[in-house]
């Protein structure tokens, strides 16, 4: 196994962990701001003719959420594994940055898809032969040692 999809998996399993953090902490947040600006000031201000505050409220909450935990998310690993020094672990193996960042990024954007880690890995480990990169590698090394030993 690469350490691309290592890094992705173990990322993906650390956002479910603290699912409650990254789903329903921001949900808890949005909905306890929609309550106290919609209640104290839904009377007093009119964002556009028609258009009620809370109807003008909702949209940007929402954006205001997952903007803030999109960069929450993704950083809160990084950060956590400097303050324990686990980072190493991170760093040391011949990752390139591109392949780094490139599983925190999709890490950060599969614990939106709703989709099990466990469910996610079976369906990529159980591919069939010649759909991944890693497989065609291993058929060519295959040829190649038959080739050789004939």
């Amino acid at each position: 196994m690469s350490g691309f999809p290592t890094l992705l998996y173990k990322e993906v399993l650390r956002f479910w962990k603290v699912s409650f953090q990254t789903v329903g902490a921001p949900v808890l947040q949005t909905l306890l701001y929609l309550v106290v600006f919609a209640h104290a000031l839904a009377d007093r201000v009119q964002a556009f003719p028609g258009v009620t505050y809370t109807q003008f409220l909702v949209p940007g909450l929402a954006m205001m959420a997952m903007l803030q935990n999109a960069f929450a998310n993704s950083s809160s690993s990084l950060i956590q594994s400097k303050i324990t020094g686990n980072i190493v672990f991170i760093l040391l193996p011949p990752l390139a940055p591109a392949e780094i960042f490139g599983a925190y990024l999709l890490a950060a954007m599969r614990i939106r898809s709703g989709r099990s880690p466990s469910r996610w890995w079976a369906r990529r480990c159980s591919a069939p032969s010649g759909s991944s990169r890693e497989s065609g590698r291993r058929s060519s090394t295959s040829s190649r040692r038959s080739r050789i030993s004939s």
